[in-house]
């Protein structure tokens, strides 16, 4: 779960605790409120979420995130709901590894370094890296813009995963709502 969202559920559970708790009929069930959350959503200009490693790549984590330089339960995908922009990044406080805006396809130098340094002498590494700090390299005629991300059908993916009672692969989230709810 990101930082932001647990900050919010934090919120409304100590908002419950300093109004008593309130009563189990004005709880409205998450069937009543599911179709206006994912209206909601898609109404919306853009949204980033924080996924979760597919299980059957769960094994692989530790050499991705050697790899990337990243924690990848800090994963973050946010851009347009559009698919006009859409940027990856392992954290808030990181710059985006990877930005697709339409059929352009950029990648982090720093994350290319990071992949590749080791194969590099440590002279020429660092001389490197301090001229490609910060930049990015146009990998768009080398990528199938076909499978770039797209917020709007990621968005359509969580609400299909939802909707057949599904975990969704990309947030590890199960929104199907249990009789308890």
């Amino acid at each position: 779960m990101s930082r932001s969202l647990r900050a919010v559920a934090a919120t409304a559970i100590a908002g419950l605790a300093l109004t008593g708790c309130a009563g189990a009929s004005d709880v409205p069930a998450f069937d009543d409120i599911e179709a206006q959350m994912w209206d909601s959503m898609a109404a919306s200009d853009a949204m980033g979420i924080s996924g979760a490693l597919p299980e059957e790549m769960a094994g692989d984590a530790a050499v991705i995130e050697e790899m990337l330089g990243g924690n990848l339960s800090d994963l973050q995908i946010y851009g347009a709901l559009d698919g006009s922009a859409t940027a990856i990044r392992l954290g808030d406080a990181q710059e985006p590894m990877m930005s697709f805006f339409g059929d352009d396809v950029y990648v982090s130098m720093d994350m290319v370094l990071e992949t590749m340094g080791p194969m590099l002498p440590e002279d020429q590494r660092s001389q490197v890296a301090a001229e490609f700090a910060g930049k990015y390299a146009d990998i768009s005629d080398s990528v199938d813009t076909a499978d770039s991300i797209n917020m709007g059908d990621l968005l359509d993916q969580m609400r299909s995963a939802a909707e057949a009672g599904e975990t969704d692969e990309v947030t590890g989230f199960n929104l199907t709502c249990t009789s308890e709810c």
